[in-house]
């Protein structure tokens, strides 16, 4: 079985691996010097051309074994696109590959180093490779995301500053579900301005009504003190009568 050791350090991100391995091959690794927490969330990729080409944990299931300070597990060099780099190779060329131990969980480069891969000629319809396909790589997908991301806001952005209040042909914004708008919505809200406009109007004639009222008990009291005193009796008629308009204007 094709072993192969590594050794990361983790101050300067370099990393010693001893060992020779091929293309298609089944390998026992080892990562020498780690704590049990940070093999439970190791990465071992190896990279050509900025490309994941093989990677280990891949499947569900994939699991290191931990013990005496070492990870060990079997990783898979047999997948579609390790293979397709030795397409019309000869059968002892090697390719300088990268070597990287990492942590994604916890967004660590813990190591990296080159090595160089040899070839391993499959036969046609046998070793058929593990393909890449459903293996998604965190960095890629996170780079993705945020152009998403980025886009969304740019879109929002657009929108925001092509809105306006002023009528035209501008984007338009629902505001139904603003938050603080309150109970009523804009209907209801017409409605009650009209109501109360109309009430404003009613009082407003009353009061109208009033003032003549009131200037005419003016003027007949004007009448009446203007009366000489040889009509007491009148006087007090006319003021008893007045006091009976008034409180009927009122009421």
């Amino acid at each position: 079985m094709t072993t192969l050791t590594l050794t990361p350090n983790f101050t300067s991100k370099t990393l010693h691996a001893d060992g020779k391995v091929c293309v298609g091959e089944k390998v026992d690794v080892s990562v020498i010097g780690v704590t049990e927490a940070q093999a439970a969330n190791l990465r071992v990729r190896f990279r050509y051309g900025g490309t994941t080409v093989a990677v280990y944990p891949l499947e569900a299931g994939d699991v290191w074994v931990y013990a005496s300070s070492t990870a060990t597990a079997n990783m898979n060099l047999n997948t579609d696109l390790f293979r397709a780099l030795y397409e019309g190779f000869e059968d002892r060329d090697k390719l300088q590959c990268v070597i990287v131990v990492d942590n994604p969980d916890d967004e660590n480069m813990y190591s990296s180093s080159q090595m160089q891969v040899g070839n391993w000629p499959a036969e046609t319809g046998l070793d058929v490779p593990y393909s890449l396909s459903a293996y998604k790589d965190d960095i890629a997908a996170l780079k993705v995301s945020v152009a998403e991301i980025e886009q969304g806001i740019a879109d929002t952005d657009q929108f925001v500053a092509s809105h306006t209040h002023n009528g035209g042909t501008s984007q338009q914004l629902q505001h139904g579900n603003l938050l603080g708008i309150g109970n009523n919505n804009h209907a209801q809200i017409d409605a009650a301005l009209t109501a109360f406009s109309a009430s404003i109007q009613t009082v407003s004639d009353a009061a109208d009504d009033a003032r003549v009222d009131l200037n005419a008990i003016k003027d007949l009291c004007a009448i009446v003190k203007a009366m000489p005193t040889t009509y007491a009796a009148q006087r007090e008629a006319r003021f008893a009568a007045l006091i009976d308009g008034l409180i009927a204007a009122l009421t």
